[in-house]
């Protein structure tokens, strides 16, 4: 029971938007297509984390308890209209037959445990990733970049980054080597409401832009790649960021500068 009431807690604490914690108060980003950050109102935050956190923690505990090995299987994300005229994910269906060598089931596609966990309240941000918590961290409070594309980025973001680069992939984002429109690493296949997009968004870089330098290392190979992780994770401070951004035919040079803070 205390087990069920600390993920109840938690649950209710994340869609109200208050990380009793950390402090952090509105980091809940229910529909990522909406602007602005939303979140649950108290009461429908404690019928669905009732519901679908704390009894899914008993129903679990129970088949271990008991000696089974049935895991919740989860539903296909369904909506549930808040009377603040928000919107919240359902999460997972109680009880089911899979098994633990079989994972868990999202959507009807077989997956690992991760995928469970991601089919709900999603943790990506909207625009600059304001208000979000996701693999990367609190982006607005690691990153600002102004108008003159000058970055301040606490290295937390860069440690981040590197250890959830795993996400890219996940989201369909690609950072492929080529000589056209500029030599470098051109990245494609950023889409609305993914966390590979609101990270690209806090720095604003867009969908096809070619990272040609950084800090005068030519991004050409998977070498120069973890070259530069390393460098922006440990080098001197600011750091040089040239993108080339080819629009209908046009290619326009930017300077990106970022500034690390600790």
């Amino acid at each position: 029971d205390d087990i069920a009431d600390a993920g109840y807690a938690a649950c209710v604490s994340h869609l109200i938007g208050d990380d009793p914690t950390t402090s952090v108060v509105e980091f809940t980003d229910i529909d990522p297509t909406t602007p602005g950050v939303q979140s649950c109102v108290q009461s429908d935050a404690e019928d669905l984390c009732d519901t679908y956190v704390r009894a899914v923690i008993l129903d679990e505990l129970g088949e271990v308890l008991g000696g089974g090995d049935e895991v919740p299987t989860y539903s296909t994300p369904g909506e549930k209209s808040l009377g603040a005229g928000d919107v919240c994910d359902f999460v997972p269906e109680l009880g089911g037959a899979d098994t633990d060598t079989g994972g868990m089931t999202t959507a009807g596609a077989t997956s690992g445990a991760t995928s469970g966990a991601t089919s709900g309240v999603d943790s990506s941000g909207s625009g600059t990733g304001a208000g979000a918590v996701g693999p990367w961290g609190h982006l607005a409070s690691l990153v600002s970049c102004n108008s003159s594309n000058v970055c301040t980025v606490d290295r937390e973001l860069i440690g981040n980054v590197t250890a959830n680069f795993g996400t890219f992939y996940a989201d369909g984002v690609l950072m492929e080597f080529v000589t056209s429109p500029a030599k470098g690493a051109q990245i494609t296949g950023l889409g609305s409401g993914e966390d590979s997009t609101d990270l690209a968004d806090a720095f604003g870089i867009e969908d096809h832009d070619v990272i040609t330098k950084v800090d005068g290392t030519k991004l050409d190979s998977v070498e120069a790649m973890s070259q530069v992780l390393q460098h922006l994770a440990t080098g001197p401070s600011p750091v040089a960021l040239s993108v080339v951004r080819p629009v209908r035919g046009v290619k326009t040079t930017l300077t990106f500068e970022l500034r690390f803070t600790s």
